[in-house]
């Protein structure tokens, strides 16, 4: 409520009306939010496995080897890799972001201070 009290003091005019009906709107919709979420999620794997699934054929194509397993076995190893990828990505993305001040922490608590951060930030390169 706070939020939507906030909005109708700073927004001007006839912008007013539409920002509060949009944010009503979301307050009340309870599970649509989720449901599209999901359903996105699960759009963004499987438009990504195609690329994997691109990469496969290529390195078939490359290796002159034709695709000698079935449907079956092709889609979950390309949707897994897609998954493992995703996942790998997301971790490698939240420790260059994170790790600057875990690395002062720690640095400190060691009584290393900046030296521990000089370190951390020229070695997390490589061990990414």
């Amino acid at each position: 409520q706070s939020v939507l009290d906030n909005l109708q003091r700073l927004t001007p005019g006839a912008a007013r009306d539409i920002v509060s009906g949009a944010v009503r709107q979301l307050q009340g919709g309870t599970g649509a939010g989720s449901v599209l979420a999901v359903v996105g999620l699960i759009a963004a794997v499987w438009s990504a496995s195609g690329y994997i699934a691109a990469f496969i054929r290529s390195s078939n194509a490359v290796y002159d080897v034709p695709e000698g397993r079935p449907v079956w076995k092709v889609l979950p190893l390309r949707l897994a890799l897609t998954v493992g990828l995703m996942v790998m990505a997301t971790a490698s993305a939240l420790i260059v972001v994170f790790t600057g001040s875990l690395a002062r922490r720690a640095g400190d608590a060691l009584g290393l201070g900046e030296t521990a951060v000089t370190v951390w930030s020229i070695a997390k390169w490589p061990v990414l």
